[in-house]
């Protein structure tokens, strides 16, 4: 058998060897990806809740304004 044939031989048995600790690795990146991805949708979550709070309680401060400066009417005495 040849050289080549051998160094086949003993490639294949490294990389079977080395199979299941990559596997764990890749495993564990892969689970770690993960939470960080629920991690990074939980904060969207909450910046996006923040966000419509500042909208909801701006447009409730501009219509107060509104309101306020509206000139009186006949019907609308103070």
């Amino acid at each position: 058998m040849s050289k080549e044939f051998w160094i086949g031989v003993g490639a294949l048995g490294i990389a079977l060897l080395l199979a299941k600790p990559a596997k764990k690795l890749a495993v564990g990146l892969v689970g770690t990806a993960m939470i960080l991805a629920d991690k990074g949708k939980e904060l969207a979550i909450n910046v996006k809740e923040e966000v419509e709070d500042i909208i909801a309680e701006a447009q409730y401060q501009h219509t107060q304004s509104k309101i306020k400066t509206q000139p009186e009417t006949a019907d609308n005495p103070s």
